[in-house]
This record gives structure tokens, C-alpha cells and sequence, in this order.
């Protein structure tokens, strides 16, 4: 998501739209939040919650209490595929955690509130996130930008429309 100055905000409140079973999971289910899917444990989040979406591309600081259980991962939020054996395939874009587990006051914060800075995350790679901000993306014959999704979408040659336009 962009912020007023154009610039990418890696984690921001949001609402969870949808929960949806997952194809051969007992224990998951898929969380919708702006168009991306996120596997979450079954039961943990309901429609209307509001939560801390962590973007693909996002780096946690494994020393704070709240991320320690990504150490094994380096902190760092990507994009997974899980298969589970063999029933059912989910690719989880991101990462959502509830206000109160990062350690956040959940009525302090509305629905689009930035926490990038508050949370102290980082680029995961930063020159592949200098790669793909808006600032540098192709303008389209109206000298408009491209929003996020397709904007980073185009550095692949693949057109694809996520709602995301601006």
C-alpha cells in the first residue's frame, strides 16, 4: 500500500473481508485482506477483525519479542506455497498478525493506519524494493502511474490487473 507521499508502507491496519476454508487444511483457512490471501490458523481471526498486514517483501525484527518466532526465517515476509500433501494447493501472500500480539493498543488504530515505522520493518532485499517503487515504474500514455500491483507486475512482462490501480 502507498502512503500520501507515493512511498510503500510494508504493515498497515486492516480489515479481514473474508475467511474461506482451504482445500485439504483441517487446521487453516485463508484470510482476505485488500485482495490478498493470507493462511491463518482456523478460528484465530473472524470478518470485521481488524489486524496488522505485513506485506510480501517485509523484514520483522527477530529481536522484539512479537517477531521471535520467524528467527528461523530470518524475519523476513514472503509470498509461501503449501501444498498439503498432495489435497490441496495455497499460496499465502503476506503476513497477518492480530493489534494485540505486536504489542499495539487495538483502539488507538483504525483501519488504514500506517505502522511501518512504529514496527520498525524493513525492505527485505532493499535494491529488489527499489526495483519495484512507484517512483520508478513506466507511466502509462496519459503520463499517469501505475499502481503497486500492476506497476511491479510489468517489471515481468506480466499484465495483471489487481485492483490496485491508481
Amino acid at each position: 500500500m502507498l502512503n500520501k507521499n507515493e512511498t510503500r508502507e510494508l504493515a498497515y491496519v486492516a480489515e479481514i473481508k473474508s475467511i474461506d476454508p482451504i482445500e485439504g487444511s483441517d487446521n487453516c483457512e485463508s484470510a482476505s485482506i485488500d485482495g490478498w490471501h493470507v493462511m491463518v490458523r482456523k478460528g484465530l481471526h473472524h470478518v470485521g477483525d481488524k489486524c496488522v498486514y505485513f506485506e510480501v517483501d517485509s523484514k520483522l525484527d527477530t529481536t522484539k519479542e512479537c517477531f521471535a518466532f520467524l528467527e528461523k526465517c530470518h524475519g523476513k515476509i514472503k509470498t509461501q506455497k503449501y501444498t498439503f500433501g498432495g489435497k490441496g494447493l495455497f499460496y499465502s501472500q503476506g503476513l497477518i498478525m492480530t493489534l494485540q500480539d505486536c504489542g499495539l493498543d487495538e483502539d488507538k488504530y483504525n483501519v488504514g493506519d500506517f505502522l511501518t515505522e512504529i514496527l520498525e520493518v524493513k525492505y527485505a532485499d532493499e535494491e529488489d524494493n527499489k526495483r519495484k517503487e512507484v517512483n520508478n515504474c513506466l507511466k502509462n500514455s496519459k503520463g499517469k502511474s501505475y499502481g503497486q500491483t500492476e506497476c511491479c507486475l510489468r517489471f515481468v512482462n506480466v499484465r495483471i490487473f489487481a485492483g490496485n490501480k491508481t
